[in-house]
């Protein structure tokens, strides 16, 4: 008879198409044919909810709706979580993990709960008073937790920080699926000529929905510098409402903006230097590794765990610098293509080291199998 797999209950904020979303569902993706998993989003809606379907794993949408509706809701969550029978919960994010963390109290106290941190809290005081609450009470909290993963050094060390307990603490990167993140030299033709861009151009790329943490604004401003000292520079902006991006007149012809793609890969492979302008709140910047995996080295301003990822292979800068931002875009270009190729090369290696998907997933199962076997134990 065949053994029964584990279940694993996974709480997210909800299904958008995010960097934190994306992680978990490479992670679960991996790890389907050793266990059974259920997302529970507290948030309806959301395109990555097929994606989840498609891997394997079961999805449950639940409207937690505003944190005063909170209570009343929570009945929601208590359900879909114990009709799935889980040996673990693991959720994501502060608000999610405070509220799971009320809900396990109530109907699931034996099951070991795992929290997932995603971000830095260098800028906690331009958070929503419902967010920066949340932090402060996860800290209150935190003895529920039997782990808190952080997907980042700088994160792990913010929350430490704050008073959260070390000895909870575990560093667990997100990964990523080399062989969907690979130079593709035929795409990138394509959509070069797609673009209306030369061969011998200089594409800038940079792949984020637009907001304030990402600081679309510092990458037009500094494209725009770069822009006027080299002629051959260009840039495409892709990722989820990227096409209202205010895009100057004069930068018009030298910009695409592409909205989200479901080809982000061969996006990549078609620029020369991927980008993140980034003012704060990232942890493990997912965009530069999947950069890094097609070959195409990095600027990035000084966030999270950037200039861990990037190391020497790129350049590194201040956030909110658009002077500075512009310098490392027009050092990379002024290399030559043999060189931004054998930079790309190591760039690749780099991340296949460090961050390839079987290997991570492998170490999230192993924490997973820990937990489990020790509440059994107990």
């Amino acid at each position: 008879m065949t053994k029964p797999r584990p279940r694993v209950v996974t709480v997210l904020p909800g299904l958008a198409h995010g960097g934190a979303e994306i992680g978990v569902l490479r992670v679960l993706g991996a790890t389907t044919t050793d266990f059974d998993h259920r997302v529970i989003a507290l948030r309806a809606g959301g395109r990555l909810g097929a994606a989840f379907r498609a891997a394997g794993i079961d999805v449950v949408e639940v409207e937690m709706g505003r944190p005063l509706a909170w209570p009343a809701h929570a009945h929601q969550l208590a359900r879909a979580i114990t009709s799935f029978g889980p040996q673990l919960i693991s959720a994501h994010m502060h608000r999610p993990a405070l509220i799971t963390t009320a809900v396990h109290q109530l109907v699931a106290r034996d099951v070991p709960l795992v929290w997932n941190f995603h971000a830095t809290l260098s800028e906690v005081t331009r958070m929503r008073l419902a967010g920066r609450l949340a932090i402060v009470a996860c800290r209150l909290l935190a003895g529920s937790a039997r782990r808190i993963v952080y997907v980042g050094e700088r994160s792990a060390n913010d929350h430490l920080q704050r008073g959260y307990p070390r000895a909870k603490a575990v560093l667990l990167p997100n990964g990523i699926d080399l062989a969907r993140y690979r130079p593709d030299d035929d795409a990138a033709l394509r959509l070069r000529r797609d673009w209306g861009f030369a061969v011998d151009d200089v594409v800038i790329g940079h792949v984020a929905r637009p907001s304030w943490i990402k600081d679309h604004g510092l990458m037009l401003a500094a494209f725009g510098i770069a822009a006027a000292r080299d002629g051959r520079l260009r840039a495409v902006f892709c990722g989820p409402d990227s096409e209202t991006l205010p895009v100057p007149a004069h930068l018009r012809s030298r910009i695409r903006v592409l909205g989200l793609r479901d080809d982000v890969a061969a996006v990549m492979s078609a620029t020369d230097i991927g980008c993140l302008s980034s003012r704060s709140g990232e942890s493990l910047p997912t965009v530069l590794i999947e950069f890094m995996a097609c070959q195409r080295p990095c600027v990035s301003t000084d966030v999270g765990d950037a200039a861990a990822i990037v190391g020497d292979l790129g350049r590194v800068v201040p956030p909110r610098d658009a002077a500075a931002l512009a310098e490392a875009i027009l050092a990379l270009s002024a290399l030559s293509r043999e060189q931004r190729s054998e930079l790309g090369r190591l760039a690749r290696d780099s991340i296949a080291r460090r961050f390839e998907i079987g290997a991570v997933a492998a170490r999230h199962a192993a924490l997973w199998r820990e937990l489990i076997a020790g509440a059994a134990r107990s």
